[in-house]
């Protein structure tokens, strides 16, 4: 639900133009939602697209994007949605997260919060179709869409590896944040790709991928 409202700048990227908006805090949306046309106006375009249940009970598809952020000065990559012209921009729960901002209900505030710290976390995404033909099933439109993102996270690369099944891929950087851009990497790359497998591991200064070529031995 909506609790207030909080001045935040958004961002296609760090080098700006920043653009200062009031955004509802809602702690029960997931992610940061603009409206469509603020998005575009910053440069932003569709770069892959979501299932939602939205509040009335009904499922929809949004188109999302990543933009930068900056609340009470931190600044962070997010994710953000798509949103329907005329309605309020929405400051989500993954974007405080991210930023370690929680809220204060009772004054209607953002404060800072301790990160806590965890196990290291493992994903692993297995091929779909791994007997499927080894093409890339994206258009070439939304190769282009893509490509700013894959720019992004690739210009984070500190090493890449070849190995029996693949290859490997370590970016250094926040492992937090850089967690959630791999995740969406690999989320899109599953799709387009089914006859890859992924595998993330978070490490302490940073997130490790490894991509099991088709054809080759587990």
């Amino acid at each position: 639900m909506g609790i207030f409202r909080h001045e935040i700048e958004v961002a296609p990227n760090p080098s700006g133009p920043f653009t200062a908006i009031e955004a509802l805090v809602d702690t029960g949306a997931s992610y940061t939602w603009l409206p469509a046309s603020l998005l575009r106006q910053m440069g932003a375009s569709p770069a892959w697209k979501m299932p939602f249940v939205m509040a009335d009970g009904r499922e929809v598809e949004k188109e999302m994007t990543t933009i930068y952020v900056r609340v009470d000065g931190r600044e962070r990559y997010t994710p953000c949605i798509f949103g329907d012209e005329g309605t309020n921009a929405l400051l989500g729960v993954v974007t405080l997260e991210e930023l370690g901002l929680g809220v204060d209900p009772i004054n209607r505030k953002l404060l800072p919060v301790p990160g806590i710290l965890a196990l290291m976390r493992h994903r692993l995404v297995p091929a779909s179709e791994p007997d499927a033909d080894p093409a890339c099933r994206l258009t070439r439109e939304e190769g282009q869409r893509r490509g700013a993102d894959i720019d992004r996270l690739f210009s984070l690369l500190a090493e890449q590896r070849q190995t029996p099944n693949g290859n490997e891929f370590v970016f250094r950087g926040d492992p937090r944040s850089l967690w959630d851009e791999v995740s969406l990497f690999v989320d899109q790359e599953s799709r387009c790709c089914p006859f890859f497998t992924f595998e993330q591991v978070e490490e302490a200064d940073g997130v490790l991928l490894r991509m099991s070529a088709p054809g080759r031995p587990e």
